[in-house]
């Protein structure tokens, strides 16, 4: 019996042949596998929310002026004060009404005199019933221009109607003061309003009631769990908006009218939602969307492709509205692009 000897050369090549069939054999497995990442589909309430400009006002923001022409005699408070309610701010020269007062007070008292003569006089048959009314009537003139004076003079005062802060003082005493010219500004920083504008097509979601976010970046200041207070009952035909507006607790004092805020506003609401990364859901070429669930233990996951609808996204969030998937699944983050149903994956960290 014959035996073939190979050259040793040829050996050698079909060792190499083989190993590297071999490696190409691992390679194409290797690519048959996706790496992909994974987020769990979570269940919980959701809220979809608007960004809007907004700004802060107060209810209590005046310009007090005088009620009686005059001199500014004192003034009673610096700017930055805080004042309570009823608080004298500054004081206008009476001294004219003053006078008038005396005069009038002079003028009562023998006006008195006439009218208790008078009847007495009445009163023993010599006087006239004429002569007593007209007595008694210019007395009467008299206490009714006394009592006239006195509300003028008491007017000759600025006084605080609420409790705030003396925000701008406008003139210094000694100079005229008149009606309606400005003297002292006067606002309340507790409580404060946020007003803010939006189209007309969120009548129906934006109303009394509907949550929101304002945050301050003047101030690096956010504040949570607040609520629309109250809406616009009017849309305004220039730009089609109508107003809402916050009322926001400001006892530290650390906001002030006029402050720019940002609002976020929740316009849609859904609760128990099932929530997906939004980069997860994937569209066929007929537009509908699909998500692919990792199935299987660590070391053996596969894709399932899943139908799903979505109901609306926020914040890299997307809402799931229907779909076989349940809280808890591993639903493909990352990669879904290169990936077909029932494929192999490798898990990422």
């Amino acid at each position: 019996m014959k035996k073939w000897i190979l050259p040793i050369g040829i050996s050698l090549a079909l060792i190499a042949c083989g190993g590297a069939e071999e490696k190409k054999d691992k390679e194409e497995k290797a690519a048959d596998v996706k790496n992909v990442k994974v987020a769990e589909l979570q269940q919980k309430d959701f809220g979809h929310w608007i960004e809007v400009q907004g700004n802060v006002t107060s209810d209590q923001d005046v310009i007090l002026s005088p009620q009686t022409a005059g001199i500014v005699t004192k003034i009673y408070v610096k700017e930055g004060q805080v004042v309570k309610r009823g608080a004298a701010l500054a004081s206008m020269d009476n001294d004219i009404i003053g006078a008038n007062i005396q005069e009038v007070e002079q003028q009562i008292a023998n006006a008195d005199y006439v009218y208790q003569k008078q009847k007495e006089l009445y009163a023993k048959g010599v006087g006239t019933e004429f002569d007593l009314t007209n007595a008694q009537n210019n007395l009467k003139s008299l206490l009714k221009r006394r009592k006239t004076l006195q509300v003028q003079a008491g007017k000759s005062g600025i006084y605080a109607p609420f409790s705030g802060i003396v925000d701008e003082i406008f003139p210094v005493q000694g100079e005229t003061a008149a009606p309606g010219s400005p003297v002292i500004h006067l606002v309340s920083l507790d409580p404060l309003v946020v007003k803010s504008s939006v189209s007309e097509a969120y009548l129906n979601t934006i109303k009394e009631g509907t949550p929101v976010r304002i945050v301050f970046p003047s101030i690096n200041k956010t504040i949570d769990t607040l609520k629309v207070s109250r809406v616009s009952k009017y849309v305004n035909p220039a730009n089609r908006t109508y107003d809402f507006y916050i009322d926001i607790d400001n006892s530290e004092g650390t906001i002030v009218p006029n402050l720019t805020a940002r609002i976020y506003v929740q316009d849609k609401f859904q609760s128990n939602a099932k929530l997906v990364p939004s980069q997860s859901i994937q569209y066929d070429k007929n537009g509908n969307s699909y998500i692919f669930v990792a199935e299987g233990s660590d070391s053996t996951m596969v894709s399932k492709k899943v139908a799903v609808s979505t109901l609306f996204s926020y914040g890299g969030t997307t809402v799931i509205e229907s779909g076989d998937i349940k809280k808890g699944d591993r639903i493909v983050s990352e990669g879904a692009e290169g990936i077909e149903d029932a494929d192999k994956l490798t898990i990422l960290k």
